[in-house]
């Protein structure tokens, strides 16, 4: 009874669960379910997917089974289970009864319905038939379409194929005047490319299939045999923000479990989006943050099928696809329409539609073209073309059309540790020189000398589109935001009603409007915090038109033809009296030619009420793309037409201006009051003016006050750097929040903020880029938590960043009245980072001298090791280069500039032909030897060499009390530098050998020199071999210098010793040379060695050992004390391989120990256990 109560119990809920309520709905629910154990697995996953948490009636199930049967190109009988067979001795095999197909109940023929035994193929009636009824019988009865027997598929059957070779029987082939479509022929369309409109192609064989594809298509990809794949793509519609239908381009995706729009597609549907943040994941591990969203409306033509679909935005989908144009004669019968008529032309993809939508799209029908892999699908949007052709040519690259967005990002954090970079003057492309001829072309100048000039286009204006409605709605949401702040709209309003004042955007009344107009919307950037310009209006020209184009994208931007701001900043340097200024609305002052200024208009109105007022701005407009360009370019044009009048300014116009903004001075007080005065005038003949007049001294004040204001201020930031005036010092101002849990995003966005272009406080930066490049070897994703010890060590860092704003940096690095001037530069490296500091030191004629620093850089080490003296000659290379940038900053006369390296090694390097080196070494030799002169170079100990700190990272709190930092070393304050002879004995050095060409694989030359560098161990693969060679080649030293004394026959124990040692010590003095160094000198380790553990101490015969309480035992003194072994040299592998080898294949624990008899490996478990991982012989026993 109690059973029976739980029986009916369970039995209700299970009602409950799956939504029965009635007599009539169990038994369709018992009919679906025993319908759905016959489904094979894949069939069975893909209907639990579509019915979720629902199931569906008999009715629905069998709709869903054809209509997955005929997307994924099955036939019925393919996908159902194969039956289990029982049998024994004594009973007869029975096959378990299949309910969801019809069976065979009999062996007579179930056609002709007479008690006859034969098969389908032999029956007289299905002979009698035509092709296209006895491919209907074929289908109604789940027969074989090669044996035409029901218990076989078209996969299994071992029948023969047709005499066309396709896989069917000859009874239903279709010959090619008997296609289902022969009919229709007359009537098909073809499409067919001009330039093979008289070619035809034809094919021997009676198989041919209703459709003709002639020539081959490119895809989105190609393998070797010289396939082309198609991607299916759809023409749909989609409702903009009024409700319109707009044609779009969808590229169908059944890998994808999201729906993707481009945000070139959401402008020109005008559709809102909302914030969001979402993470995809891509292919190679790859994945991209996504922060917005949007919901659209998505139909075919006849509006039969609709949906609401809900789509991330991105900036881009694919490539166009294809990616050239495809030359194709297509016949298509008059019933089948494709989905894309234009699957032939290359173009954009606005939407992907991924997996939830896919198969609501596919509809039952297919048909398959003459290449048996292309195929037409049927679906709401009409026949999809899929599959791939041969393509009779091969072509050089594979295609893929993915697009991820944070591979930028990483590629972007890899220049961190890139081998020696410092940003050179770019070459003046084929842009820059249009532009320059467009500019010298159309500027003209008015009676007033106020200029005229046109912007550059790529393009004519005519291939704008409609831009006025998203104009409108952009002044609404402006209007939404200005309502919520009365200050911010009053200083919106006044700064527009200024705009219109001044002539500077005039009211458009006509109501006829041109045929090509741009209006650009607008929005202010509100500061309120900032004391001077607390609202700057941007003018947005990169939004785009109908026609999915902005005015900015058929603008040529002209490039850059002004200083950088490290040039600039050099330069502000080397005046003893400097002062600062910016031109009044300096792009306001430019007048665009009218023929242009429709392109340029916007929507205003004075209150949200009032109606809606049409302008057009009258000069250049900041926000268009070639506005930078065609200011600094009048600016040049100033000083060409005035320089005769105005020579001084005529040289600050072109070299000291940074946009609006003028940084110059002179070396006198006289001189630079002139200056002042000449660039006041010289920009008064274009109708321009200066103000925020800023200096270091008082006096600098002109007669005219009140209309020039040169009072100074106790701080301002000039190019981004704060500079106080009254004192004449950079400071800098660093604003981080503690965050407690920070991620490798948010270390990098601190990172960022760090401003510093001269590198004043370089340590600091090195410190920091340190720190990302070991988050970046932890692999760990940008949004994901650090790791506690790396997140202590960031916290420490960012609040020890304060004690930054505590530094005052002189502005000025030479002395008045200078006699001499000097330039002196210092590099050095590190295995983390190498980094170069370049100082200026001024002698006056009664001896007084000053030295300070003049600018520094820093790369991080590169992740792949490098040598430290290859290390040390990159950092001389970026010396090299940032010296020859800082001279040409200056422009002023150097007395002398030197070179100073703490590597021996390097320096020797330079005195050799570039033809004795290695590749790595004789490039940047070589580079060295054409910007500097030998003799400039010259050794500086370590202690005293500057750029140590900024290659090893100091503390914020510790780079203001560092004098070597700021001053340089002590030797440079002295009246006479003393130049110490550089020490030229380092031929022993086996780091310097190493890089000599003739030196490469010789190891008996090397023995020779008493040099233990054997590049032959890198090329050895038996380490008992290895050690035989060396032992001859210590041999043959022996007997070279003992001729009467010489040894032959076999080679002996001690000779096999000797070489032994002779490798050992040679991988040693490679990879623990610090710490040989330090018990030569019988100091500590330091803590971060790998050695720290192991007592390592030095025998007889320079061996690194390993020391501790072994020494006290019994044992054999090679076992007490075992060789060291580093883990990352080729060597390793060689012992491991010998003692695994040796003692018979023995498992890692016994190989271990075998080793450790007579050497320590660092790590020994893990390795033995990769090295014996790659054995093949215990592959195979396992």
């Amino acid at each position: 009874m109690q059973f029976a109560s739980r029986l009916t119990t369970s039995f209700e809920y299970y009602l409950k669960l799956r939504g029965v309520t009635d007599f009539e709905t169990l038994k369709q629910l018992m009919v679906s379910d025993k319908l759905f154990q016959t489904l094979d697995r894949e069939t069975a996953a893909h209907i639990n997917v579509r019915q979720n948490e629902k199931w569906f009636k008999p009715v629905e199930l069998g709709k869903e089974c054809d209509l997955y049967f005929t997307s994924r190109g099955k036939r019925l009988n393919e996908t159902r289970k194969e039956p289990k067979i029982y049998s024994n001795n004594f009973k007869t095999a029975k096959t378990v009864p299949k309910v969801f197909f019809n069976e065979m109940k009999n062996k007579n023929c179930d056609l002709c319905r007479k008690n006859e035994n034969h098969p389908l193929y032999a029956c007289p009636q299905f002979k009698r038939l035509s092709v296209h009824e006895r491919v209907e019988v074929v289908k109604n009865k789940n027969v074989c379409f090669k044996c035409l027997s029901p218990n076989c598929s078209v996969k299994k059957c071992s029948y023969r194929n047709c005499f066309c070779g396709k896989a069917h029987n000859k009874l239903i082939h279709f010959p090619k005047e008997s296609t289902n479509v022969s009919s229709t022929n007359a009537g098909a369309t073809e499409v067919v490319n001009n330039s093979q409109s008289g070619e035809k192609n034809t094919e021997q064989g009676s198989n041919v299939s209703p459709i003709e594809w002639v020539t081959p298509f490119v895809a989105t990809n190609l393998v070797e045999n010289k396939k082309n794949v198609i991607l299916s793509t759809v023409q749909c519609l989609v409702k903009d923000r009024c409700s319109q239908w707009q044609e779009v381009r969808c590229l169908l995706d059944v890998g994808s479990q999201i729906c993707l729009m481009s945000n070139e597609c959401l402008q020109r549907l005008q559709l809102k989006s909302e914030k969001i943040n979402q993470s995809i994941s891509c292919i190679n591990n790859a994945s991209m943050v996504v922060n917005r969203s949007v919901s659209a409306t998505l139909a075919n033509r006849n509006k039969s099928f609709e949906r609401n679909i809900s789509m991330l935005v991105v900036r881009k989908i694919t490539d166009l696809i294809p990616n050239q144009k495809i030359d194709a004669r297509v016949q298509i019968p008059e019933s089948v329409k494709l989905a894309d008529p234009n699957f032939n032309v290359p173009g954009k993809i606005d939407i992907l539609i991924g997996a939830e939508y896919f198969y609501d799209i596919i509809k039952p029908g297919k048909l398959n073209a003459k290449n048996a892999s292309l195929t037409l699908q049927d679906s709401v949007f009409g026949y999809i073309l899929g599959g791939s052709i041969s393509s009779p040519d091969k072509l050089n690259s594979n295609y893929c059309g993915l697009i991820c967005g944070a591979e930028e990002l990483n590629s972007n954090l890899r220049k961190f540790w890139e081998i020696e970079e410092i940003g050179n003057e770019l070459p003046k492309s084929k842009e820059n020189a249009i532009c320059e001829e467009h500019y010298a072309r159309t500027h003209r100048r008015d009676k007033t000398g106020k200029y005229t000039v046109t912007m550059p286009f790529k393009e004519h204006w005519s291939c704008l589109g409609n831009s006025r409605d998203i104009a409108l709605n952009r002044l609404a949401s402006l209007w939404t935001r200005l309502s919520r702040d009365q200050e911010y709209l009053k200083l919106y309003r006044d700064f527009l009603k200024e705009y219109e004042d001044l002539g500077h955007m005039t009211e458009i009344r006509e109501s006829v409007e041109p045929d090509v107009t741009y209006y650009m919307p607008h929005h202010g950037i509100y500061r309120p915090q900032k004391s001077t310009t607390k609202l700057r209006t941007v003018f947005n020209a990169s939004t785009l038109t109908t026609s999915g184009k902005s005015l900015n994208s058929i603008q040529y931007n002209g490039g850059v033809i002004q200083d950088d701001l490290f040039t600039l900043l050099v330069r502000f340097r080397k005046h003893i009296f400097a002062f600062t200024a910016d031109i009044r609305q300096m792009y306001r002052k430019i007048n665009i030619d009218e023929s242009q200024r429709k392109l340029q208009r916007i929507l205003w109105k004075e209150d949200v009420k009032k109606p809606i007022k049409t302008y057009q701005l009258n000069t250049v407009t900041y926000g268009t793309v070639s506005a930078p360009y065609l200011a600094m370019r009048t600016l040049k044009q100033i000083s060409i037409d005035e320089g005769k009048n105005f020579p001084i300014a005529a040289s600050v116009l072109c070299n000291d201006f940074y946009m609006d903004d003028v940084l110059s001075g002179a070396n006198t007080l006289e001189a630079a009051k002139t200056l002042q005065y000449q660039l006041i005038d010289i920009l008064k003949t274009a109708q321009m003016s200066l103000h925020k007049w800023c200096g270091n001294t008082s006096e600098l004040i002109p007669t005219t006050e009140n209309e020039y204001d040169f009072s100074s201020t106790d701080e301002i930031k000039t190019l981004g750097i704060a500079w106080k005036a009254r004192t004449d010092c950079f400071t800098f101002k660093v604003k981080v929040e503690q965050n407690a849990h920070p991620t490798k995003r948010s270390v990098l966005s601190i990172i960022a903020r760090l401003f510093d272009p001269l590198g004043l406080l370089g340590p600091v930066i090195t410190k920091a880029k340190i720190f990302m490049q070991q988050l970046w070897l932890l692999k760990i994703d940008w949004s994901e938590r650090l790791p506690e010890k790396e997140a202590c060590e960031w916290q420490e860092f960012v609040k020890s960043l304060m004690n930054l704003n505590d530094i005052n940096i002189e502005r000025c690095i030479v002395i008045q009245s200078a006699v001499v001037t000097e330039l002196h530069g210092f590099c050095d490296a590190s295995e983390k980072a190498y980094g170069a500091a370049i100082y200026a030191r001024t002698v006056t004629a009664a001896g007084e001298v000053k030295v300070k620093l003049v600018a520094s850089k820093s790369r991080v080490s590169p992740i792949k090791q490098v040598t430290i003296p290859r290390l040390e000659l990159c950092s001389a290379v970026l010396l090299t280069k940032l010296m020859d940038k800082v001279q040409r900053a200056l422009k002023m006369d150097i007395t002398s500039v030197f070179y100073w390296s703490d590597s021996t090694i390097v320096i020797s390097w330079m005195k050799k032909e570039s033809r004795d080196l290695k590749t790595f070494v004789a490039n940047r030799v070589v580079f060295i030897q054409e910007c500097t002169e030998i003799n400039q170079w010259h050794h500086v100990p370590s202690e005293q060499n500057p750029a140590d700190i900024i290659s090893r990272g100091l503390e914020p709190e510790r780079i203001q009390q560092s004098d070597l930092w700021w001053f340089g070393p002590s030797f440079l304050q002295e009246r006479l530098v003393n130049l110490a002879s550089d020490s030229n004995d380092i031929h022993n050095s086996e780091l310097y050998q190493r890089e000599l060409k003739n030196n490469q694989g010789d190891p008996v030359s090397l023995l020779m020199q008493d040099i233990d560098i054997l590049p032959i161990i890198n090329g050895c693969s038996s380490f008992v071999k290895l050690q035989r060679i060396i032992a001859w080649c210590v041999r043959f030293k022996e007997n070279a210098r003992n001729p009467l004394q010489t040894t032959t026959g076999s080679l002996t124990a001690p000779e096999l010793s000797a070489s032994l040692f002779c490798l050992v010590r040679n991988v040693q003095s490679v990879y623990f040379a610090k710490e040989i160094q330090c018990i030569k000198k019988g100091q500590q380790l330091h803590n971060s060695s790998n050695l720290l553990n192991l007592s390592p101490l030095l025998d007889e015969k320079n061996i690194l050992r390993v020391g501790g309480r072994l020494r006290h035992s019994n044992l054999p003194a090679e076992q007490k004390h075992p060789m060291l072994i580093p883990n990352n040299n080729p060597i390793c592998d060689l012992i491991i391989n010998h003692f695994h080898v040796f003692y018979f294949h023995t498992g890692i624990e016994a190989t271990l120990a075998n080793i450790r008899t007579q050497f320590w490996i660092i790590n020994g478990r893990s390795t033995v256990k990769r090295v014996i991982a790659k054995c093949l012989k215990c592959l195979k026993v396992e």
